[in-house]
């Protein structure tokens, strides 16, 4: 089988890592696999499978436009049209879809394209832009506009912001009539909470199977490295925490609160803030910028001793699963994915918005002293090669069904 990937990034992020993750499972079985993407560099190991959408002017102008006029995702016309040329001499057997925001692509193209192809789509749900009008997150704000028709956008700053327009009610009509009828397409959640959320949406004649985001144990394992005499932290104990951009949605405020009750033996290390945000960091907390390699965030996640991920909004929660299996337990919230990531044996769920309890669970899991293998056990529903096979599987019935139906 030959498979043509389409997404924001290749090699890098999680979105990234996860496509060219596929793409060497697809290359071990004896699969092709090619990549088109929009932004950023491409790890030189995947630089021959990668192709690029337009280029870096492509992505300003679009996203000059969408910030402009609200218009995300309905640019970059000849770029597209470029990219399905492209497809089409390659002459993939499945066409696999990830996150066709991020200022690359114009989806009225490639779905004109889609419709007329016949070729096996999948497309993996990483967040819930597919089905809204504007935003890639509604459950933080406690939005529910999507599930009717979306309007007066409560998100329209944010990404993907809209600085004067709302055309949320436009896109989503629009949406629903381009994203509807695809012969051959087949969704794939990253958790159960994001499959539930798009069968209460216009996607929910498709079928749709729950397909965890695979992690990469060669890098993610237990393996500290001298992360901790890089850092200066000697025997302290060691908090992580690990997003980009670092906003309130993110759980911000947990790690301000936290700071302020940080003991002489504590401290907390925060990875992706911006270098504004570093220089602003209150006492007993170590700040890093974003961190790409990850051997090296492998290093981090092993070096501490609980892993913080408060954040409001997860469609899946890659820094809980990529900390699991590096033997550190976690603490979450009761929100979206977050709960199916992790249980009393290898970390602690808070409510919703508890801040007053976090000190709380980091001192439980301090005093239960949770053993690396519970960790390590509960890590393997996220194992790459494991999630990496149900993806395979899924090319192989989606391109027999298509067989069938042309015979």
């Amino acid at each position: 089988m030959h498979i043509v990937m389409i997404n924001v990034v290749s090699g890098t992020g999680g979105t990234g890592r996860i496509c060219t993750d596929l793409a060497d499972l697809l290359h071990a079985s004896g699969h092709r696999c090619t990549v088109f993407y929009g932004r950023e560099t491409v790890p030189d190991r995947y630089a021959d499978l990668s192709i690029r959408v337009g280029g870096p002017l492509g992505v300003k102008t679009h996203a000059l436009l969408a910030r402009m006029t609200d218009s995300a995702g309905w640019h970059s016309k000849t770029a597209t049209r470029h990219m399905i040329r492209q497809i089409e001499a390659l002459r993939p057997d499945v066409i696999h879809l990830h996150n066709l925001h991020g200022y690359y692509l114009d989806c009225e193209t490639l779905f004109e394209y889609l419709k007329g192809a016949g070729i096996p789509v999948v497309w993996t749900l990483h967040d819930c832009w597919p089905f809204t009008g504007h935003c890639a997150h509604y459950d933080y704000r406690g939005c529910t506009r999507w599930q009717t028709g979306c309007e007066d956008c409560p998100a329209k700053r944010d990404y993907p912001a809209s600085l004067f327009l709302d055309r949320s009610k436009a896109h989503y009509v629009k949406k629903k009539a381009l994203f509807t009828g695809v012969e051959h397409l087949t969704l794939a959640a990253v958790s159960d909470w994001m499959k539930d959320q798009a069968a209460r949406s216009f996607l929910k004649d498709y079928p749709i199977t729950r397909i965890y985001n695979g992690v990469d144990r060669r890098f993610f394992h237990p393996d500290p490295g001298d992360e901790r005499q890089v850092l200066g932290i000697g025997q302290r104990k060691m908090f992580l925490g690990l997003a980009a951009p670092w906003t309130k949605r993110k759980g911000f405020d947990f790690f301000i609160r936290l700071a302020g009750q940080l003991r002489e033996d504590e401290v907390i290390v925060m990875a992706g803030l911006g270098k504004d945000q570093i220089a602003r960091m209150p006492k007993g907390i170590i700040g890093l910028e974003r961190i790409l390699d990850p051997a090296r965030l492998a290093r981090l996640y092993s070096a501490a001793d609980v892993v913080l991920n408060p954040s409001f909004e997860e469609s899946f929660g890659m820094v809980t699963a990529e900390a699991l299996a590096c033997g550190t337990p976690v603490i979450v919230q009761n929100t979206t994915a977050s709960p199916e990531m992790v249980d009393e044996t290898c970390g602690r769920v808070l409510q919703r918005g508890d801040l007053e309890g976090l000190r709380g669970a980091v001192d439980d899991l301090l005093r239960q002293a949770i053993p690396q293998e519970a960790c390590l056990k509960r890590a393997e529903r996220f194992d790459r090669e494991r999630n990496g096979q149900r993806y395979l599987d899924l090319y192989r019935q989606c391109a027999a069904r298509k067989k069938r139906s042309a015979d």
